[in-house]
This record gives C-alpha cells, structure tokens and sequence, in this order.
C-alpha cells in the first residue's frame, strides 16, 4: 500500500468517526432560558370589562413611602379607595390601563437571578427588606371575585430601545424585556370629573355674595354684607343700586362667573369625624371642624363656614386663574361708575 493510499484511508476513518460521534452523542436541549420568549404574559387575561379593580404601588426612594393608587368597582360604582372613597369617572381609563398588559408578549430575557432585580429596577416595592433603591412601579388588576388577573412589576426603561422596559411576575425571579410604551396613570385627576361645578359662566343667572364669618370659639355666625346680583336678559342688575347715579360693573361680574366656571378639583379630603352627612355639627359633639371647598384668590378672603353639601366629602379645588376674592369691606361685584348725561336704559 503506497503513502497514497494510506492517507486516503486515515481521512476516511476520521471522517467516519467524526459522523459517529456526532450521530451517537445526547442530544442537548436548547436553555429553558428563552422557552417563553415570545410568548404573552397573561393570556386568561383578554377582556378590559374583566377588570373591576387596578391598583398602582409605587416607591419613593426619596422619602421611603409606599404610594399606592386603587381604583375599584363595587356595586356597579366606581370608586378611589385610596383617595377617601371618592366617586370616580373610570371606565373609559380602566380599560385604557388593562390595554397596556392585555397581549403584552415577554419580547425577550434579560436574566434569571434575583441578585439582578435591582439592576433593572424591578425589586417588589412593597418588600420591606429591599433596599431603597431599585424598587419598580407594580401593576395589578382584579376581577370582581378579587381574583388576580394580572399582575407585572415595571421597572427602567431599556436603554437605546424606545418603549422597552424591563418587567417582571411578582414572586418570580426572572426578568423580561417587554414593550410599554407608557404606564397606567395615578394622577387623581386623570380619574375623576374635575369640573368641579359644572356649570358655564353663559349659565350664570344669579350671584349671591354672602360675607359671613364665624366665631371659632361660639361657632356663631356673624353676618356680613351680602350682594345679590341678578340677571333676568342681557345686563346684571344689583340689588339695592341707585340705578340713577350707579351702574353694575358688567366686566367685574363677568370675571366672577368665569372663575367660578373654571375651578378644578385637585384633591379631596375625608370630612372630619363629628360631621353629618350634611356637614353640620353632630349633636354628640360640642365641636366639629368646618371642611369646605377652596379656591385660591388673589387676595385673602374672611373665613367663612362650609357650603352645605349632600355630599360626605370635600374637595380640594384651585382656579386656572385665582378668581376673586370678597372684600371685607364695600361691595366685590359692584364697583360704582359716576353717572354723566342722561340715564342709560337696559343696564
């Protein structure tokens, strides 16, 4: 057998071996890793009218305050739990939130260890042995059996990667990228109607000035000058005007009505105990303490007792523009203007 002939051989013999072993070897799966890439996180999930219940936890590394938000449904009634119970306008919002984890698909891993948690800012916010940082914003939503349909926490965006954000399944260890291109919102005022009158300054008809105050130590009322403004067609009239020598400042009126057109509800409190439902004093208490709604002025206006309200609430409400204030002394609406000439008719 020449050289030849034996090289030919050995190349064969290896080859065949190389065949062998690649035949005869275990197979190797591929890491469990990505097994659920692509898939979504919650499929039961499919349904925004499921959903009767979402609730928001959020962290403040800042000052180390939990800050949840809870909008729920009980009795065919929305309501904020966590802002005193108060009625919220939530259905079209509820299900542009449930939007955002209904299809959501785990578009790929990022890791599988809990030590990285706080790299990608998905830590529990409510895990009271974590540290301050690293906490993300975690998102659940309830069916009205208070069963959990879906429930992801949030954490930092992907760098260079718009929309992405790392997220995790609470009480799992794994992290995910997934697109989120925005989060449920936990602004009150996102969730509630904020016109707090609802009423145009068009629709104004009547303006009552009643410049009361009170005694805190009697909790008597001392009564102050009151302005009755009134239109019955075009022109406000003012109780109590010499038509002959004055006339209504129509402009200052209008300022009024704009203002009072244009507050917004910021915020509400809980009514103090010793309150009826009416806000008037509880017969079994000598005391109570006056809630009422504010509007912030321009000038600083006596301290006046509460509207009375069906209400058991109060709301918190600022003005776009500061609408203003009764003066403590002489007439807010009424800013005389001199006559000159003839009487003018249809003031």
């Amino acid at each position: 057998m020449n050289a030849m002939m034996k090289t030919v051989l050995f190349v064969a013999v290896a080859a065949g071996l190389v065949l062998l072993a690649r035949f005869s070897a275990p197979s190797i799966d591929a890491p469990a890793l990505y097994d659920d890439t692509g898939e979504e996180f919650f499929p039961d999930f499919s349904d925004p009218q499921q959903a009767v219940a979402l609730e928001v936890v959020e962290f403040s590394a800042d000052t180390a305050e939990i800050r949840p938000f809870r909008v729920e449904r009980k009795n065919g009634r929305w309501t904020i739990p966590s802002h005193h119970g108060y009625p919220a306008d939530a259905k079209e919002q509820m299900a542009k939130s449930a939007g955002m984890l209904i299809g959501l698909a785990k578009e790929g891993v990022r890791s599988d260890r809990s030590e990285d948690h706080a790299t990608f800012g998905v830590v529990d916010p409510k895990d009271p042995a974590a540290d301050l940082e690293g906490r993300g914003t975690l998102v659940t939503f309830e069916d009205d059996a208070g069963n959990r349909l879906a429930s992801l926490i949030i954490g930092d965006e992907v760098e260079g990667r718009d929309g992405m954000r790392y997220v995790r399944v609470p009480e799992k260890k794994r992290t995910y990228v997934a697109k989120l291109p925005t989060m449920p919102s936990t602004k009150f005022e996102d969730w509630i109607e904020t016109d707090l009158l609802g009423v145009s300054s068009y629709d104004v008809a009547k303006v009552v000035i009643d410049a009361y105050s009170i005694d805190e130590q009697t909790f008597s009322r001392i009564p102050g000058e009151l302005v009755v403004l009134d239109k019955p067609e075009f022109d406000w009239k003012l109780e109590g005007l010499d038509e002959e020598t004055e006339e209504v400042d129509g402009d200052r009126v209008g300022e009024i009505t704009s203002e009072l057109a244009g507050l917004q509800i910021v915020g509400v409190r809980a009514k103090p105990a010793g309150l009826t439902r009416d806000l008037t004093r509880s017969s079994s208490r000598t005391t109570a303490t006056s809630t009422r709604t504010r509007a912030t002025s321009s000038r600083r206006p006596r301290r006046a007792s509460p509207t009375p309200s069906a209400s058991a609430r109060s709301s918190t409400a600022r003005a776009r523009r500061s609408p203003p204030a009764p003066r403590a002394r002489g007439r807010p609406a009424r800013r005389a203007r001199r006559r000159t000439g003839s009487r003018r008719t249809g003031s």
